[in-house]
């Protein structure tokens, strides 16, 4: 859980600096570090990010802007499962060890909406490019991640919470805040000063439209029990992808004993167990 807030087109600068403090009603979401900055060409505007660390501790804090594409600045909190098997599979040479810089490659190499697609994890993310004067929005299908926005008269904030974006200082016009629809791409233009303008919105991919087991690459057999087997324990291992301690919370029942077991099986790390005095 990390947290990212942003602001465009605020042309007062009298209300942008104050409203920058804004960004620290969500610090909670990432209390290993923060960041707060602007992006070359893009004034009146500022991102930030509050990082939880998962993977690549020196290499990974955002906002992200890579020696090769410096035109990007993402700032995304999310973990995408498939990253380096999509690194691998495209030849990108990635900078760091951090999950979400696959967004970037595939961003320059196949645009936001096939990059979205083309993503197995759960992720909220800002994408700016000074180059096309875009701003790319997108969110994962089922919404796992938060991300709140509101829009009003070229000014565009956003934030994984909604407190992140009442202050009068920042939503001046009292614009509705609303939660950025999942399984979507959106597209702003971005103007010379910041403002911004909504040039399209797409649903990147129809649940129940497509066979996710088949567009990964698995294959299934006529055994039931076996294809819920295999398809249970490649979903535990792909959500190991970390270099720090992994916990499981029990609640005694079937399910989080099952997974937790599938954990141990997974890492096969020297592992603890506590309980409460008097559970089973």
């Amino acid at each position: 859980m990390c947290g990212i807030w942003a602001l465009f087109g605020v042309t007062d600068e009298g209300v942008l600096h104050p409203a920058v403090g804004e960004c620290f009603k969500v610090a909670r979401r990432g209390p290993d570090a923060t960041r707060i900055e602007t992006v070359k060409d893009l004034p009146h505007s500022v991102l930030a990010f509050h990082r939880l660390e998962i993977n690549d501790s020196a290499g990974g804090m955002q906002p992200m802007r890579l020696k090769r594409y410096p035109h990007i600045t993402l700032i995304c909190n999310g973990e995408i499962y498939n990253a380096f098997t999509l690194r691998d599979a495209h030849g990108f040479e990635f900078e760091s060890r951090c999950d979400v810089e696959v967004i970037v490659h595939l961003y320059e190499k196949f645009g936001a909406e096939e990059t979205a697609r083309m993503l197995d994890g759960i992720f909220a993310f800002a994408l700016v490019d000074t180059k096309r004067r875009l701003l790319h929005l997108g969110r994962d299908v089922f919404g796992v991640l938060p991300m709140f926005t509101f829009s009003s008269e070229g000014v565009l904030g956003l934030c994984s919470e909604v407190k992140g974006l009442q202050s009068a200082a920042i939503n001046s016009k009292d614009a509705d805040i609303s939660p950025f629809p999942p399984g979507h791409v959106r597209t702003y233009e971005l103007g010379m000063q910041g403002q911004t303008s909504l040039v399209s919105e797409r649903r990147f991919v129809s649940i129940g439209g497509s066979d996710p087991v088949r567009e990964k690459g698995m294959t299934l057999s006529s055994d039931v029990q076996a294809n819920v087997r295999k398809l249970l324990k490649e979903a535990v291992r792909k959500r190991l992808m970390t270099e720090r301690p992994i916990g499981c919370l029990l609640s005694g029942g079937l399910d989080s004993s099952l997974v937790a077991a599938l954990v141990v099986e997974s890492i096969r790390e020297t592992r603890n167990g506590f309980v409460h005095k008097g559970c089973p």
